[in-house]
């Protein structure tokens, strides 16, 4: 936590409220910042269900910058993204952060769901989200950065479809995308 954040209260305030940021290893939206002996903050877990809201020490805030990236919270996957536009908050907040998918066709919402998924950045292996595609007839991503099809294409970041699934086990990339080659390994 920035020493700035501690000293100017109001700073903090226009910084932090209304984004969500990490606090103990876990998403949460931060309701108001306030002053004190040591300062806190105010915050929820899920600010879509109306919960009873709770408070924290400021100073176990993580400031890290919260990696974005495929979200399985549907049947279509969504590419979250930050809008390509200058900020002045800290945390992410829904109105700096857009989503995409080719599956969906254009920019499409953003969730508390999807924020919380790409926090955690748990994505299922390449086989069973293949499996998954299939049987549900959407897109399932398999990393930050790449998905796959119910018919077999590799998706990648909610904006290209860049290759293919090869009899079920082996993935093939479209020419123009060849560059893509070490990252889906990666992946």
């Amino acid at each position: 936590m920035s020493i700035s954040y501690l000293k100017d209260i109001d700073y903090a305030r226009g910084r932090l409220t209304g984004t969500f940021v990490v606090y103990k290893k876990s998403l949460v939206f931060v309701v108001d910042v306030a002053r004190g002996k040591a300062p806190t903050f105010a915050y929820v877990n899920r600010p879509d269900e109306g919960e009873d809201i709770k408070e924290g020490l400021l100073k176990d805030v993580d400031l890290t910058p919260i990696k974005l990236g495929y979200s399985n919270t549907g049947v279509v996957a969504k590419y979250l993204m930050r809008k390509p536009s200058r900020r002045w908050k800290q945390g992410v907040d829904k109105g700096g952060v857009v989503a995409q998918s080719t599956f969906g066709l254009g920019f499409i919402g953003v969730g508390t769901k999807d924020l919380k998924f790409v926090h955690k950045g748990h994505y299922p292996s390449l086989e069973e989200a293949t499996n998954r595609a299939k049987e549900g007839g959407g897109v399932v991503a398999f990393s930050r950065t790449f998905a796959i099809t119910a018919k077999g294409e590799i998706e990648y970041k909610g904006a290209h479809i860049v290759g293919d699934m090869v009899g079920g086990v082996r993935t093939v990339l479209n020419k123009e995308f060849l560059w893509l080659g070490e990252a889906l390994r990666d992946a």
